[in-house]
């Protein structure tokens, strides 16, 4: 008794008590759908004003916000042994404003301008996997500032005898990406006589950022290794003496966030000889 550490037991308390004994070597079964409920809107506009000037508008917007209730904190990842609802919001919208002209009897014109942007975050729901609410507040960190939203450890047990066991990847959350790009394209064509020549620009803007996937929630490792010479020979035991493996974190939750620019042009003449 005098050698079980507090925060190890936290740590095991986490998780929820059998409730099933039917299978060798399981004892927990769960079965929740997600809750997905997805709004598209959409206005287009056409205007002619005159026989020569057309123009088209359009606006899209996408309310798209799933509860995952096997997620995780990072991108393209899932959870399948315990619940561990995620929000994941996933809005998306974008615009675009084209016309179409004709400047003289031999020269046109065509321009086009858009936009969009669209977002992909995941976020826990859970209220155990929080520090405050798993009393875990007062676990030691290599850089205490670096942890994000109050989320705990991700501990690992997985390995070792315990197998396949449970896990809650909190280590990385929460996940945040957002892209935004601007296009724009112009087309102007010429008629000279016997030559129909073509002008034409486009210009691009991106921009993307994204949380690093990086534990700056902290990775604490306490599966059995007979190279531990603290180990007790089972994970779960460890955890309750406080004996681990390894101990990861970043040391910042690093957002980074990249642009890039793409401008082309292009000239061309068709001639007919006779």
């Amino acid at each position: 008794q005098s050698r079980l550490y507090p925060l190890g037991l936290a740590a095991l308390n986490i998780f929820p008590d059998p409730n099933y004994t039917a299978g060798s070597g399981v004892n927990f079964q769960s079965q929740v759908p997600n809750d997905r409920p997805r709004r598209e809107d959409l206005i287009r506009l056409d205007f002619q004003p005159s026989d020569k000037w057309r123009f088209t508008g359009r606006y899209m917007n996408d309310s798209d916000v799933e509860v995952q209730y096997y997620g995780s904190t990072r991108a393209g990842s899932s959870n399948d042994q315990v619940t561990m609802p995620d929000l994941h919001p996933i809005p998306g919208r974008n615009w675009m404003l084209s016309s179409t002209g004709i400047l003289n009897t031999t020269t046109s014109i065509e321009v086009s301008v858009g936009a969009a942007r669209n977002a992909l975050t995941y976020e826990l729901q859970a209220e155990n996997l929080f520090r405050s609410a798993a009393g875990l507040t007062s676990f030691p960190y290599l850089y205490p500032d670096a942890p994000q939203g109050d989320y705990i450890p991700y501990f690992q047990f997985r390995g070792g005898r315990t197998g396949n066991a449970g896990q809650y990847q909190t280590n990385q959350g929460p996940f945040v990406n957002e892209n935004k790009t601007f296009d724009a394209i112009a087309n102007l064509t010429k008629i000279w006589g016997n030559h129909a020549a073509k002008f034409g620009v486009y210009y691009q803007h991106s921009y993307k950022a994204q949380s690093a996937f990086a534990p700056h929630n902290s990775t604490v490792n306490f599966v059995d290794s007979s190279s531990n010479p603290y180990d007790t020979g089972y994970s779960y035991a460890n955890a309750a003496t406080g004996v681990f493996n390894t101990y990861q974190q970043a040391n910042k939750f690093a957002y980074p966030e990249y642009t890039y620019k793409n401008f082309e042009w292009y000239g061309q003449d068709n001639w007919k000889v006779n």
